[in-house]
């Protein structure tokens, strides 16, 4: 069993490699085994749908990822910087979207703004790796009128 306290937290979709040995005391009596690999299964890991890489149709933009199974709840982060560190809102969801809230605290027009679903277990504890963390844009704010003159 993997240690669950003071090690390295092993993440999904990437691959590890590991071997074993005998030892008696504090002395190897074997030569290592050979070298073995596994990747942690992802399918707890959601994959988000909408917005991704584009502009939004309104200020309170709707977002979507797919259903992970065995979820009860998502945790949602959104902020202004890739890794998140500091999220303008962290919620649970029930289901697979979110409509910003007005509420919450208002996005910008024409601002670029980043986040990230998890599946969570029916405790409300992580069942998975985040989502990827997928960027989208504002609108610009701008309303254009066209006139037009006839004579």
């Amino acid at each position: 069993v993997y240690p669950s306290n003071g090690a390295v937290e092993l993440n999904a979709g990437k691959k590890y490699f590991w071997k074993v040995r005998a030892i008696a005391g504090n002395a190897a009596i074997s030569l290592f085994s050979e070298i073995f690999s596994f990747e942690i299964n992802s399918n707890f890991t959601p994959t988000l749908t909408d917005p991704i890489g584009k502009v939004s149709e309104s200020i309170l933009p709707l977002f979507t990822w797919e259903r992970v199974p065995k979820s009860k709840s998502y945790n949602f982060k959104i902020g202004v910087t890739e890794d998140l560190s500091s999220p303008m809102v962290e919620i649970t969801i029930n289901g697979e979207q979110y409509i910003y809230s007005e509420e919450a605290p208002p996005l910008q027009y024409g601002a670029k703004y980043f986040w990230q679903v998890t599946a969570n277990n029916q405790e409300g504890v992580a069942l998975g790796d985040p989502s990827t963390t997928a960027s989208f844009n504002t609108p610009q704010g701008i309303v254009e009128i066209e006139l037009k003159f006839g004579f």
